[in-house]
């Protein structure tokens, strides 16, 4: 690519996605040169990150730079770079966006066509001129016309991958392998420090050290509900954007109360000795061993010398050590009392099967909400605008269907607000 630029006077470049190390490349690579860029339009906080960086940009390498956004299509997905030298002018077409990815590290294939490009030209600026400069007041509330448009107006929440070691299940493995009657015959027994399960729960540190804090603990779990701002999805919670602060001062409520009650159980942990864990965890390996030949089994007799048997106070020792090392980590404990993690929607829709998926599930868990007693804001606000009324067995593709006839006549931001 830096060899096709070396001369080049002016770039008239569209792509379906960018990123700005890739502009920068380009603008630098022919210093005198000028750049006309267009790139696909997104939503939501998305769009709103990126007329922030593309004017960065922008001012920073101007005159030289000018970009727009085009929302026309349902997903702009062209990959076009015209390139004047002098009096010549090359065209390359092909897969590669206007990524470092791209350029550097995928299999991409460009094709170059060299001569009359008059129809790559008149193409562009058929392109140019239905897009919209990044300043247009028009991209401080945009109206969307289609599925894709729309859905990018939200931000995603997921639940992080964190988990707070306090439980250990040295059974398990034995456990799993009897036979399903003597596991049913296990049934669900009163075990010291034990989570509460069917058959042999694992050792719980919230039981043995934190009983005393558990009823305490469960009056101060938050009440707020996150339900009504969002869609459940395949992906997370789809919220709108205009929600965000509502649905972000709920998970600040659930967070505090979260937090609160990992403050509560490092305390308890660190007043309870090493030796007072062990004498538990001795006497809940007991009351399993108990249980155990109650119904004909004696895994002391049973167990393979080159496993760690159950009893070993060493393993147990290790899952204290991880226990305590993730309690100091304030990272880990930041991630830990989130109850979600906001993302903006990942462009899926270049990908059949997930794009599929995550409208399915979109539009299924309207219809299961329509049919629920308790109402759904977003829910609400989209059955409204669509004229569907809240009735159970109304099926999502109906849904779907009339929802596509809404977004073609223009939704606006107001629209959640009404």
């Amino acid at each position: 690519m830096e060899g096709q630029l070396q001369g080049c006077k002016k770039l008239w470049l569209a792509s379906a996605y960018y990123d700005c190390a890739f502009i920068e490349f380009v603008l630098d690579s022919f210093p005198a040169g000028h750049l006309q860029l267009v790139v696909n339009g997104l939503g939501g906080l998305r769009l709103r990150d990126q007329v922030d960086e593309l004017g960065e940009l922008q001012s920073r390498y101007s005159p030289r730079l000018e970009v727009k956004l085009i929302f026309e299509a349902p997903l702009f997905h062209s990959k076009v770079y015209i390139l004047q030298k002098g009096s010549n002018y090359t065209v390359l077409i092909g897969s590669a966006n206007a990524t470092t990815a791209a350029i550097d590290e995928n299999e991409e294939i460009m094709v170059r066509i060299d001569g009359d490009t008059t129809a790559f030209q008149e193409y562009y600026d058929n392109v140019w001129a239905s897009a919209k400069n990044i300043t247009h007041a028009s991209l401080q509330n945009p109206v969307v016309k289609t599925r894709i448009a729309f859905f990018r107006t939200g931000l995603l929440y997921f639940k992080p991958s964190a988990t707070l070691p306090k439980s250990y299940a040295p059974f398990r493995e034995y456990i799993a392998q009897l036979p399903a009657d003597v596991r049913d015959r296990l049934g669900q027994r009163e075990i010291p420090h034990a989570e509460p399960e069917t058959g042999l729960g694992p050792f719980s540190l919230d039981k043995a050290i934190n009983a005393r804090l558990e009823s305490e603990m469960l009056d101060k779990r938050s009440k707020a509900s996150i339900k009504p701002y969002a869609v459940e999805t395949c992906l997370g919670y789809w919220v709108p954007y205009e929600y965000r602060d509502r649905f972000e001062m709920k998970l600040k409520q659930s967070s505090k109360t979260k937090r609160s009650k990992i403050i509560a159980f490092y305390r308890q942990f660190e007043g309870t000795t090493d030796e007072e864990l062990n004498s538990q965890f001795t006497e809940y390996v007991s009351a399993i061993t108990g249980v155990l030949k109650s119904v004909g089994e004696d895994w002391q007799k049973k167990w393979k010398s080159s496993s760690t048997r159950p009893d070993d106070l060493r393993s147990f020792a290790n899952f204290i050590t991880r226990t305590r090392e993730a309690l100091k980590d304030s990272h880990f404990i930041d991630r830990l009392c989130d109850p979600l993690v906001r993302v903006g929607l990942p462009e899926i829709w270049d990908d059949p099967i997930g794009a599929r998926s995550f409208e399915s599930s979109f539009f299924e868990y309207i219809a299961f909400a329509l049919g629920r007693p308790n109402k759904h804001r977003v829910v609400s606000v989209i059955a409204r605008e669509c004229g569907i009324s809240s009735a159970r067995g109304i099926q999502a593709d109906r849904i779907r269907d009339a929802f596509q006839e809404r977004v073609a006549r223009g939704w606006s931001s107001d629209v959640w607000n009404r």
